[in-house]
């Protein structure tokens, strides 16, 4: 039976969930996009740790035999092979 609007009470209480649920989606699927840019940065840390040796060198706080050690082991090479 119809109200007058076209759509009984039944109708706006589905169309009531879909919002909701296409809502959640697009909560979830934002979140999850965000959660992926952060991880990004945390495939970085070897760099920024590259960074941090850098200036802990470029500023007189370890010498060269300290900063080639570190590197090379940061690198994974070995310490020869940056002669």
């Amino acid at each position: 039976m119809m109200n007058g609007w076209g759509m009984t009470g039944w109708g706006w209480g589905w169309m009531t969930i879909w919002w909701l649920l296409a809502i959640v989606i697009i909560a979830l699927l934002v979140a999850a996009a965000l959660r992926n840019s952060s991880g990004a940065r945390s495939a970085e840390s070897p760099d920024s740790a590259l960074a941090v040796l850098r200036r802990r060198y470029a500023a007189g706080e370890i010498d060269e035999a300290e900063f080639r050690r570190r590197r090379a082991e940061l690198e994974g090479v070995r310490e020869e092979d940056l002669r």
